[in-house]
């Protein structure tokens, strides 16, 4: 599909739209992280078919923060306020892969096949490793944004105490910042193995 062609368009608006909609309805995000949702969301899909990996990203991370919520909540008091989020937590997730999907409309185009020509001089061969380059690097960032929610939201779980990422040899409370677990680094690796 072309970037912004009518097909784009027209799944772009429906995708957002049921994002935004079931965002809002399942309280997962306020009204204005539901906004820029749909926004994020229009302009991932519109630009190719990689902005659907927003949606598998989003449903993984709703599912991780609402499992077990009672019991989160009882472990660290701020976790309900992490349950619903807005526009800034939208954006911190997402921000970089519309970016990056956007300049891949712009200077390649349709989505292509992801392959590397190795010292090429010719520039459909420039175009083609740069459209690879540019799609791997939104995968990767929603790879990186999946496994951070998972390792916080499930980490936090862990029956073993959390310690500081920076000094190992320290445990911590769960919900303090900078603190891992185990478990928390497991769902990481999880997340990067499948991607």
């Amino acid at each position: 599909m072309d970037p912004f062609g009518a097909k784009a368009t027209g799944t772009a608006c429906i995708m957002a739209t049921l994002l935004a909609v079931r965002a809002a309805k399942k309280r997962t995000l306020t009204t204005t992280g539901a906004v820029t949702g749909f926004v994020v969301g229009f302009l991932l899909v519109a630009t190719g078919l990689r902005g659907l990996t927003l949606f598998f990203f989003y449903q993984l991370g709703s599912w991780a923060t609402k499992y077990k919520t009672i019991r989160k909540q009882q472990l660290d008091a701020t976790a309900s306020d992490s349950a619903v989020r807005g526009p800034t937590q939208v954006l911190a997730v997402s921000l970089v892969a519309v970016l990056l999907s956007l300049m891949h409309a712009y200077i390649c185009g349709a989505e292509r096949a992801i392959v590397f020509h190795v010292n090429s001089r010719n520039d459909n061969d420039f175009i083609t490793n740069l459209s690879s380059h540019l799609t791997l690097a939104v995968l990767a960032h929603h790879a990186t944004s999946l496994a951070d929610t998972l390792a916080s939201e499930l980490g936090i779980l862990s029956k073993a105490p959390p310690f500081l990422v920076t000094q190992p040899w320290r445990s911590v409370p769960p919900g303090t910042n900078g603190g891992v677990t185990w478990m928390g680094t497991i769902w990481s690796v999880v997340v990067y193995v499948e991607y």
